[in-house]
């Protein structure tokens, strides 16, 4: 801060964020989108959910997942 005065702190956090936004961006470009076929299945599942909601929900994401068809015939 000796340098800057009381502004360096927000010229600091400014520097890092524009650095972090930048690696984010270049590291977005470096790898092909997987295919739906590549991604396996999800199931949203809230907090407070009951067990045998989340059964229910478990049970319907492996019948969907057409992966888990295909290796069972």
């Amino acid at each position: 801060m000796g340098v800057i005065g009381p502004d360096g702190y927000w010229v600091y956090m400014g520097v890092l964020l524009a650095l972090l936004t930048a690696y984010a961006g270049w590291r977005t470009t470096q790898r092909r989108a997987l295919t739906p076929d590549e991604q396996g299945s999800f199931a949203v599942i809230t907090p407070n959910a009951t067990p045998l909601a989340v059964d229910a929900v478990l049970e319907e994401a492996q019948s969907d997942d057409p992966q888990q068809q295909q290796a069972s015939a």
